[in-house]
């Protein structure tokens, strides 16, 4: 009985991993590819626990999963870390470059992510001219 059960469970993950497989192809942005990467990792895990319940062998999947997990979560983070790198270098800023610059030049740092290249000479020169004023 419980071999059927497992069985179904096995069979509707597949098809969930499928659909998510819609989200990363297709996401509207990449966060929502991303956690559908994650998505995909966390249901491919179950899937191997549950074919280990399967054949009465968990002892064996459980360190089977384990070490995939680990991998998944390595692999999402490196890919969120090239992913960000990425926007940083097209010019989009994040709360790094606001921590960076001071909370004094907020506007300086919004005003370039409006504006583009113009913003960040200004904001240069306003960084030398308080140097100079020091």
């Amino acid at each position: 009985m419980l071999d059927g059960i497992f069985s179904a469970a096995i069979f509707f993950i597949s098809i969930l991993i499928v659909l998510v497989l819609y989200r990363v192809f297709r996401g509207p942005t990449i966060y929502d590819r991303l956690n559908g990467i994650l998505i995909i990792g966390l249901n491919v895990l179950a899937i191997i626990l549950l074919i280990g319940m399967l054949q009465l062998e968990i002892d064996k999947y459980v360190d089977v999963a384990i070490s995939y997990g680990i991998i998944s979560f390595i692999v999402l983070i490196i890919i969120t870390k090239y992913i960000v790198g990425r926007e940083n270098h097209r010019g989009k800023h994040s709360s790094i470059d606001r921590h960076q610059y001071g909370e004094g030049l907020n506007k300086s740092i919004i005003d370039s992510t409006e504006h583009g290249k113009e913003s960040l000479v200004s904001l240069e020169q306003d960084r030398e001219h308080e140097n100079d004023r020091c």
